[in-house]
């Protein structure tokens, strides 16, 4: 069973613009140094090479990354 606890930690899925390189913990920083401690991103940072999107180009309701 899993906790829910878990299932509410803050998680960010970044798509980096073309040229730019950045790293998970560069995210979390750049977050900590301008969000309040309870926004954190304490459930990870996924690198994403684009937003998946369904046919009408509308990002899917529930996304399962």
């Amino acid at each position: 069973m899993r906790d829910s606890a878990e299932d509410e930690r803050p998680r960010a899925y970044i798509v980096a613009s073309p040229g730019i390189t950045v790293t998970a913990d560069e995210i979390r920083e750049w977050v900590k140094k301008r969000v309040i401690r309870y926004k954190w991103i304490t459930g990870g940072v996924v690198l994403i090479p684009e937003i998946p999107r369904n046919p009408v180009c509308h990002p899917p309701p529930t996304h399962a990354f």
